[in-house]
Order: C-alpha cells, then sequence, then structure tokens
C-alpha cells in the first residue's frame, strides 16, 4: 500500500513547522519541539513502502529520474508550505526524512511570556545599522521562532533586504516590506561556507545564519561580513560553550572583532504554559 497520501494529509493538517521519519521496519514518526519522537501511524513501514513514497514524493517534485543512492530535493505545496525531502540507502533500502516548512509564522503576542520585553529588542534590532545578535538555546525550533518574530516586524514595518541562510529553513518568510532571499543550505547551496560567502554578493541589510545542529567545529563564522547586522543562532544552550567553541574553531584576530561587533547575547527559554509553549528570553553578559 502506498501511504504517500496520508503523508501528504498529515502535513497539511498543522500549520507548524514539522520533522517526520520514515523507516523500513518502524512505524511513521515525527520528532516533536521537545525531540521526543511520536508515532503518527500503527503500522510498520516494509521496504516497499519507503520505496513506494520516495517515487510518488519525487513524481510530485517533477523528478523523472531513477533514484539515487542519496538526495535531496523540495517542492511546494498551495497553502501548506514547502516540503523539502532528504534520503539515502541503507542496507538496500530508503530512509526518508521529511522537512515541512510553513508559510505561518506565529504572532509575537502568541508566542512570548512577556511581549513588551520582546517589543524592547525588536526597538533595539530595529535601530541597528551593524553588529552581531546572538541568539542560543538548546531548542533550535524555539531560537528560529524568536529570529522569525523579528524578522516579520522588520518586513512590515521597514525597507531591508533580508537574507537567511539555514538547514532546514524553517519558516517561510514572504516579501513585505523587505526583500525577502531564502537559502536552505545543501539544497540552495553546497556548505554554510559556500552559503555564507554568496550571500554578500546581494549586499543584504540583515544576514540570519542558523545551525541546527549542535557541531564541534563552527568555523564558518569566519566567512562573516562583521560589518553587517547579522543574526547567528545555534543550539547552545550556553554563552559558555558557544566562547569554548569559538575558541577552538577561529582565529584569534577573528575573535577580537567578533567580540568588538556582538551587540546583545540571547538565551531562548521554550515553556510550557497552560498546555501551549510560551518562549521567554534571558540576555546574558557576553564579556
Amino acid at each position: 500500500m502506498n501511504y504517500t497520501n496520508f503523508i501528504l494529509n498529515y502535513l497539511k493538517q498543522t500549520h507548524k513547522f514539522v520533522n517526520m521519519f520514515l523507516v523500513p521496519g518502524f512505524e511513521p514518526v515525527i520528532r516533536e519541539e521537545n525531540g521526543e519522537i511520536k508515532k503518527i501511524l500503527e503500522i510498520k513501514l516494509t521496504e516497499k513502502d519507503t520505496k513506494e513514497i520516495l517515487l510518488t514524493l519525487r513524481n510530485t517534485a517533477s523528478i523523472p529520474k531513477t533514484p539515487t543512492i542519496k538526495e535531496i530535493f523540495s517542492f511546494g505545496l498551495s497553502e501548506v508550505g514547502r516540503i523539502r525531502v532528504s534520503y539515502f540507502l541503507q542496507r538496500g533500502s530508503y530512509v526518508i526524512n521529511i522537512v515541512k516548512t510553513p508559510f505561518i509564522i506565529p504572532e509575537p503576542a502568541d508566542i512570548f511570556t512577556d511581549i513588551g520585553e520582546f517589543l524592547d529588542f525588536y526597538e533595539k534590532f530595529s535601530q541597528q545599522k551593524l553588529g552581531i545578535f546572538l541568539i542560543l538555546g538548546n531548542r533550535w525550533l524555539s531560537n528560529s521562532t524568536f529570529v522569525y518574530s523579528l524578522l516579520k516586524l522588520i518586513n512590515k514595518k521597514h525597507k531591508k533586504i533580508i537574507c537567511t541562510l539555514e538547514n532546514p529553513i524553517s519558516y517561510l518568510l514572504r516579501h513585505g516590506n523587505s526583500i525577502i532571499i531564502q537559502r536552505d543550505i545543501n539544497v540552495d547551496v553546497g556548505s554554510p561556507e559556500e552559503a555564507i560567502k554568496e550571500i554578500y554578493l546581494l549586499d543584504p541589510d540583515i544576514i540570519y545564519y542558523s545551525s541546527s545542529m549542535q557541531t564541534e567545529n563552527i568555523s564558518e563564522l569566519e566567512y562573516i561580513d562583521l560589518h553587517k547586522v547579522n543574526i547567528i543562532s545555534y543550539p547552545f544552550n550556553s554563552y559558555s560553550i558557544f566562547k569554548e567553541k569559538l575558541e577552538n574553531s577561529t582565529s584569534s584576530y577573528f575573535r577580537k572583532i567578533f567580540q568588538k561587533n556582538l551587540k546583545e547575547v540571547v538565551i531562548i527559554k521554550p515553556e510550557q504554559i497552560d498546555g501551549k509553549e510560551k518562549i521567554s528570553f534571558e540576555k546574558v553578559e557576553s564579556s
């Protein structure tokens, strides 16, 4: 049985970001925002099932070629969002990861525990012509929700060129008063270093670079133009962890300039309030 329609209908039922895994011998699952795995169908997939799903998704994306050993492709679904599919062969069977990037960015009033604190941060940010705003917190999607709430207001009230570099893209931000350019690392461009170097050809006003991985090496930051407004986000839960990785990955000259241009360090703290996830944040000293 081809379960693709079930998969696509599931993606259509929520406006949220979705990270789904299809593995032979296991039920289809999603990784929730708190990192837990949740089954969405009580049927274990077979090797034939995942292959049929993959072929149907590739056909939806108008990719006629035979599947390779591994690949990443994407396509859009009207009123749903952008669907990114990555897969690889594991002992002759296909393992599939599906990421849905939604169109709808939550309203700040719906997600922040203290909307006044967030608006104060926005006012300070919107007045900057250059500098680094470092967004940390061990939940990558919560970090990204904070940033996109910020960019959504900038897009509504200011005329800027805003570029985002992510893996994967967490929200789709449409043009408003600002021009929006979003690049999905590993889909639109091959590597973080390449993405950062290329984006400056456009001379953007604001650059948002986000890593969803708790990686040891963050040397790609050496390519960032520190004379722009840069929002940099990593899923590290403290500034001390970030500083240690920066120390091990970049030159002393870069670190000196980075520290000089660092305007704000924010730690994102998701909370559960009345069954809904809310975001609070803490500004910490960067010295």
